[in-house]
């Protein structure tokens, strides 16, 4: 709703934005991946994480920084969505909580999770590594050790803690560009709490829910690391997640504990009332209640009742089911001892009569009901204050407030409540804490709120007390609401209420738990008057005599009551009402006036009406207040008969001590009340006089200061007042008054200073900028020459006529530009005076040159120029603006401008020297090709640049003509050199390639150039090289030859240095034999198989021993066997190889199913044999393994060259049940139930023994026997405690250790145990408890005669669980200690 200004005052509680805790999560736009390590190539894209791009052997993940425990409470979830798209073919995406968190990620079909990594894996699998690469969508679940095949969770098999799903492709394909939310839940098994049940949930489709057990190394672990990751192996994907939301918290509540005291017995209290108290928003949970130690939920938690203090447990349950309950909230409840002042069994706070005398206590102390008054704020707006009927109220808040002039909507209150509408009212705009304080006591504070919370939104807006409080009455706006949730707290929306706080209290608390736009606040109370009409500090309605007159209010209240009705403290003897009002001066009372409850004030209150003593003395004191050091005289108004509190009995006594003094009056008629007079001290009023005793120009002024209010001040001068002002020196003394006319003195002396002689100063100096440093002290004998001063320099005049701590730190070198510094010159004794000391800053001139030329080439002059036409100084003795030099060197010049001399600027000439310059090369080239001219210079640093443009100190020239370069030095100097080229004119190598090679059919070939050009004259040459032979022709352009290899024919021209060419061909030989290679599919095979021989590299074969003459043969030798093959190529050679196949035995096992015990080890061997090797399911690589768990179990032995898959079930012995156990005639029997089909054996001494009979004889009485039944010829049994219970039936206690006793110890243990003896009348004898089961022969404590006794006793037998009673009797035989007992054997 639309508000005006204000609010009433609003408490902020914390409320939850979501009432489910997310522990941990990737969310946000971009993904804020604050607490988690990035592995590339994942990367955050956006809203969602990139786990791989569409790429091959890609490999990324993400994992939190520090490990959690998913087991922090018994559940957990996590929601994630997931996308694999692109190619799609690759690999899928796993989340994990491992114990050793990857360092790497692995590529390929595992997913990303290393090799031995321990923990729980979930994977979504794409790629399906058994078949081949198809496509599929499968889950994966592992809570063990990473340790398969390839590391890949695809092919781990770990008997109930693995899981591999069906194709999801049909249903909830995994490859897609739309994302898959994924679900998954934990929770402890409630069968195995080592076990978790794990429901896997995508898009809704439940994929598993099932049990699994931790395996290997992950059993035992306490926290994990949790992360994700995907990989794409030798396909494409990208894998991407988003939205991932980790659950692994309990309820998260407020407060473990909130505690209640109560005084009534029995008390009730609604316990739903705390729940805000422990969570915010109370609707979102389930609440159940325990009384401490029991199991049992309290049926009835609105209106629970409770006598003795309790401790209540509550369990709090989140109603969505994602997190756990909490345990840990408990409700303290407490019955503390209520006050009764007059102890007449009805409590003070509903006791209308304290002190029983009759007078209700409303009369003794009357109030009357005020509301508050105008008010003012602070300037920050967190105070009000104001007034209620002259009592000083302040309300402070922790935020801004705002005041208004109204209430708002003020029709809503009952007129019946008089809530003021013209008063200002205080109003909070925001969550606060705030606190009114009271100046004196107040007696149930009424608070007025309007307008709590707002329909708009809706806003509920809670307010929490400090203490309980009353609702007198409450209203709320239409849609609005107003709920008490406690006796402390309420919660309205658009709400209206005024409440009271029952009781007197100097300050009440509350604190509004939610910020809302408008809530207003006025209140009202009833001022506690101090009620204590004689002023002995006991307020009237406990005191017996309120008066202090003598006389009983019983007795001076306005009905009959006499003194034989009152006892000797003054209260009404007899009976009260449930009020607690004596029935005395009730309606019908014996004392009763007018038919009321209780009777009128009376004179109880007037101490000069006193019915029943003597009148009580008057004491008169010489003064209020003893002066310090000084007395008071104490006079009665009797002369006589004076007994004082300090034993005199005169009629005046003298005090020295503050405190209060009584009289007592008497004489032979009747003694006084007490009167008394309370004498204070006056303290030392510690005057003081402050202020500048030293003079130094004008005058000082002297303050004379004392402790306590009211004193007067008078000066040595004349002058009244507590501060004076002096000009001369000299001794000053006041005199100080107090109220009770008590005085004090103090002096002190004012001398005259010595005050500095000072003159203004200044320092200049020359600078190359507007600033300088000047030595400030080097001045201070121009300023003053009065001795003994110091010198303090400021840059403020204010500050240096303060002496204040703002001065130049170091004065002795003083950046500044041009000036005035103010130096306070001071005197030892304090004086000063303030010279002024001016700064000036002079700017030296600043001269620059400028050359013609920086550098002299072929010793030509340059000139030399200054930017100041007057007062140069040139380092070569000129002083003219213009010099001109022939020779390098540094040049300096100075500028002198009549103030100062400039700081000295230099330029540096350069002489430049040849660098010789020459071109070298070959002047004559071969037409095609090409000649290098290079460029030569001493010196470094010089640059070229030829006739054709080139730069480079080396060119290549490929036409005739005249070539020039010029050359500049590093100082800029030139140089030029020409020289001409000349050209041959062009030959040409041709040489034809050979249209065949040299085999072993054609062996010679004729080379032929004649296509060749060139000049008459040339000369031709024939080399070999790479094993070629010149038959013949060498020097001319036909050569022979008979051998491959490289054949170079060198032209050479007529004219000198001219053109020379070369080319060269290759003649191929192929006389080398066929590369024939022999091939088998298996080179070593198990007996039994076939192999195909496969030859290659020639054009015919001839298989040796075998028929055809085919490139293959197929096989099947039984022992190792060798084969030959001969073979023809193109070229006509030949050649021959051989392979040899070898033959091994075939691989047999000799494993078999077994039966094991449950919880123990079984032994499933698969036998040995030549170079075997073993891969179990279990991921175990021996010989034979130790299962513990029943099902199914493979193995794959491989010999080396080939491998075969044996199987063996495992399943579990099922152990006898023992029904029944009889002990009968010194025999036990054991009945058992066989579950096997192999026969029982039984064992009665814990499994040392065994025997088939299932009779065991001889069995000692009174004796616990381990009775053990098993099958034949296994290890596993049942195992149970018996104890053969035996009681003899005769007794004779006469402590000689035979029979002094009758025992039930040994069946006490048993449920429903009971035994008890009778005599034969049938009176109970003897009870046996766990803690008393001997009978020694005696009742109570005391011999009994000689006869017979009788016995019943039960339990129920913890095997059948049935009850087992006996009955008997026992012979008592009671004799002296010196004759023999009955020895019975047991």
């Amino acid at each position: 709703m639309i508000k005006k200004l204000l609010i009433y005052f609003t408490v902020f509680l914390c409320t939850y934005s979501n009432f489910l805790s997310q522990t941990y999560q990737l969310t946000g736009n971009p993904v804020n991946t604050t607490g988690w390590s990035i592995v590339p190539s994942a990367d955050v894209n956006g809203d969602f994480i990139q786990l791989t791009s569409n790429n091959l052997t890609q490999v990324g993940g993400i994992k939190l920084n520090e490990p959690i425990n998913l087991k922090y409470c018994k559940k957990w979830r996590i929601e994630f969505d997931f996308r694999i798209d692109g190619s799609g073919r690759a690999d899928g995406i796993a989340f994990w909580y491992l114990a050793n968190p990857p360092s790497s990620y692995v590529n390929g079909g595992g997913l990303g999770i290393p090799y031995n990594a321990r923990g729980l894996m979930i994977g979504f699998d794409v790629y399906n590594n058994i078949n081949g690469g198809s496509p599929m969508s499968k889950v994966h679940v592992l809570y063990g050790v990473n340790n398969g095949f390839q590391s890949n969770i695809e092919y781990n098999n770990t008997p109930g803690s693995s899981y591999h799903s069906a194709n999801l492709n049909g249903t909830v394909p995994f490859v897609g560009s739309a994302y898959k939310h994924v679900e998954v839940d934990g929770q402890e098994d409630p069968t195995n709490p080592a076990k978790w049940i794990i429901s896997i949930k995508i898009n809704g489709h439940l994929i598993v829910n099932q049990s699994f057990a931790p395996s290997g190394n992950a059993i035992g672990m306490t926290q994990g690391y949790f992360g994700f990751s995907a990989s794409t192996g030798a396909e494409r994907a990208r894998h991407s997640i988003k939205n991932v939301k980790i659950y692994t918290d309990k309820v998260s509540i407020l407060k473990q504990t909130v505690s209640q005291s109560f005084c009534q017995i029995p008390s009730t209290v609604n316990l739903t009332s705390y729940n805000s108290q422990f969570v915010n928003n109370p609707g979102n949970y389930i609440f159940t209640y325990f009384e401490q130690g029991s199991s049992i939920p309290i049926s009835n938690p609105t209106n629970y009742q409770f006598s003795t203090n309790k401790t209540i447990s509550v369990v709090i349950k989140d109603n969505s089911g994602l997190i756990c309950d909490n345990d840990e909230a408990k409700i303290m409840l407490t019955i503390s001892n209520c006050l009764d002042s007059d102890n007449d069994g009805i409590p003070d706070n509903i006791d209308l009569d304290d002190d029983n005398d009759g007078i209700p206590d409303t009369v003794e102390c009357p109030t009357q009901f005020y509301w508050t008054g105008p008010i003012s704020f602070s300037p920050d707006k967190t105070q009000a204050q104001g007034t209620i009927n002259g009592i000083n109220y302040t309300f402070t808040s922790n935020k801004p407030m705002i005041g208004t002039s109204s209430m708002h909507n003020y029709p809503m209150f009952p007129v019946s409540y008089a809530v003021p509408n013209n008063n200002p009212s205080i109003g909070n705009t925001q969550a606060s804490s705030n606190t009114l304080t009271f100046s004196q006591p107040m007696v149930d504070p009424i608070l007025v709120f309007g307008s709590i919370g707002s329909t708009a939104g809706p806003v509920s807006v809670p307010i929490i007390f400090d203490r309980p409080v009353q609702v007198l009455w409450s209203g709320y706006s239409p849609g609005g609401s107003f709920t008490i949730n406690s006796p402390t707290q309420i919660t309205a929306s658009e709400g209206f209420a005024i409440i009271k706080v029952p009781g007197i209290h100097n300050s009440v608390s509350f604190d509004y738990t939610i910020t809302e736009n408008f809530s207003n606040f006025t209140f009202g109370a009833t001022q506690a008057p101090l009620c204590d009409t004689d002023g002995d500090g006991i307020p009237n309605h406990l005191d017996l005599d309120s008066d202090g007159d003598g006389c009983f209010d019983a007795l001076e209240g306005d009905e009959n009551v006499v003194l034989s009705q009152i006892d000797a403290n003054g209260a009404i003897i007899g009976a009260v009402d449930a009020q607690g009002v004596p029935v005395l001066v009730n309606t019908g009372g014996a004392a009763d006036i007018g038919g009321d409850q209780g009777q009128g004030i009376g004179s109880s209150q007037n101490s000069s009406i006193n019915p029943c003593n003597c009148n009580v003395p008057v004491i008169t004191s010489s003064s209020s207040s003893i002066c310090f050091g000084s007395s008071v005289t104490l006079t009665s108004d009797h002369a006589t008969g004076n007994v004082w509190s300090t034993g005199e009995t005169t009629q005046s006594i003298t005090v020295t001590t503050p405190g209060t003094y009584t009289v007592t009056y008497s004489d032979s008629v009747c003694t006084s009340p007490v009167a008394s007079i309370t004498i204070a001290t006056e303290p030392d009023p510690n005057v003081e006089i402050t202020g500048n005793l030293v003079l130094c120009e004008g005058s000082n002024q002297l303050t004379a200061s004392s402790n306590g209010t009211g004193n007067t001040y008078t000066w040595s001068t004349g002058d009244t007042g507590n501060t004076i002002s002096v000009s001369a020196a000299g001794s000053y003394t006041v005199t100080v008054t107090t109220p009770a006319g008590c005085q004090y003195q103090q002096s002190v002396e004012v001398s005259q200073g010595v005050v500095p002689v000072v003159q203004n100063a200044s320092l200049s100096l020359c600078s190359n900028s507007g600033t300088g440093t000047f030595d400030l002290t080097s001045a201070e004998s121009n300023i003053s020459s009065t001795p003994g001063v110091s010198f303090a320099y400021y840059g403020n005049q204010a500050d240096a006529n303060a002496g204040n701590n703002n001065t130049i730190a170091t004065p002795n070198a003083y950046s500044s530009a041009s000036a005035t510094v103010y130096v306070r010159v001071g005197s030892s004794d304090g004086c000063f005076k303030i010279a002024e000391l001016n700064l000036t800053v002079n700017v030296k001139p600043v001269p620059l040159i400028t050359a013609s030329s920086t550098v002299i080439c072929d010793n030509s002059p340059i000139t030399l120029t200054s930017n100041l036409p007057t007062g140069n100084i040139w380092s070569t003795g000129e002083t003219t603006q213009t010099i001109t030099v022939s020779n390098g060197g540094t040049y300096t010049l100075a500028n002198n401008n009549g103030i100062c001399i400039s700081d000295p600027v230099s330029i540096v000439i350069d002489q430049g020297i040849d660098p010789n310059l020459q071109i070298t090369g070959n002047l004559t080239f071969c037409e095609g090709d090409s000649t290098t001219l290079t460029a030569t210079t001493s010196g470094t640093g010089n640059t070229y640049i030829w006739s054709t443009g080139s730069t480079a100190s080396t060119i290549t020239v490929t036409t005739p003509g005249v070539y020039t370069v010029t050359v500049a030095t590093a100082l800029g100097c030139e140089y030029q050199e020409s020289v001409t080229v000349t050209m041959d004119p062009l030959i040409i190598v041709d040489i034809a390639t050979p249209s065949q090679p040299i085999t072993c059919i054609i062996q010679q070939l004729t080379l032929d150039a004649t296509a060749s050009v060139y000049q008459p004259g040339a000369t031709f040459l024939w080399t070999a090289t790479a094993g070629g032979n010149i038959v013949s022709g060498a020097n001319t352009l036909n050569p022979v030859v008979n051998a491959g290899g490289i054949y170079t024919l060198t032209i050479t021209s007529i004219t000198p240095s001219g053109c020379v060419k070369q080319s060269s061909v290759t003649v191929i030989q192929d006389t080398t034999p066929p590369p024939i290679s022999l091939t088998a599919s298996k080179l070593t095979i198990c007996n039994g198989e076939s192999v195909t021989l496969t030859a290659s590299g020639a054009s015919s074969y001839t298989w040796i021993g075998l028929p055809g003459n085919g490139n293959t043969q197929t096989v099947s030798p039984t022992s190792t066997t060798s084969y030959t093959v001969s073979a023809i190529g193109a070229n006509g050679c030949t050649a021959q190889t051989i392979i040899t196949i070898t033959v091994v035995p075939a691989i047999i096992s000799s494993l078999s199913d077994i039966q094991i015990c449950e919880g123990n080890k079984g032994l499933l061997d698969a036998g040995s044999g030549p170079n075997y090797t073993y891969n179990w399911n279990t991921g175990e690589t021996t010989q034979a393994i130790n299962p513990t768990l029943e099902g199914t179990y493979t193995v794959t032995i491989n010999n080396g060259v080939c491998s075969k898959v044996f199987s063996a079930i495992v399943s579990y012995t099922k152990v006898p049940e023992i029904s029944e156990i009889v002990y009968q005639n010194d025999a036990l029997t054991i009945l058992a139930k066989n579950n096997e089909t192999s026969p029982l054996e039984y064992s009665i001494d814990n499994g040392i023994s065994w025997q088939s009979s299932n009779i065991f004889y001889n069995i000692h009485k009174n004796t616990e026997y381990t009775v053990r039944v098993r099958n034949v010829r296994t290890l596993c049994d049942v195992a149970v405690a018996y104890y053969t219970f035996f009681l003899p039936n005769t007794i004779t206690p006469n402590e000689d250790g035979y029979n002094d006793v009758i025992s039930f110890a040994g069946i006490t243990k048993f449920n429903n145990f009971s035994a008890t003896i009778f005599d034969r009348y049938g009176q109970q004898i003897f009870k046996a408890t766990a803690q008393n089961p001997v009978w020694d022969g005696k009742y109570l404590g005391r011999v009994i005669p000689t006869a017979t006794y009788w016995y019943t006793a039960s339990w129920e037998d913890k095997i059948s669980k049935k009850q087992f009673k006996i009955s008997g009797w026992i012979l008592l035989k009671n004799r002296r200690n010196d004759e023999s007992s009955i020895k019975i054997n047991n």
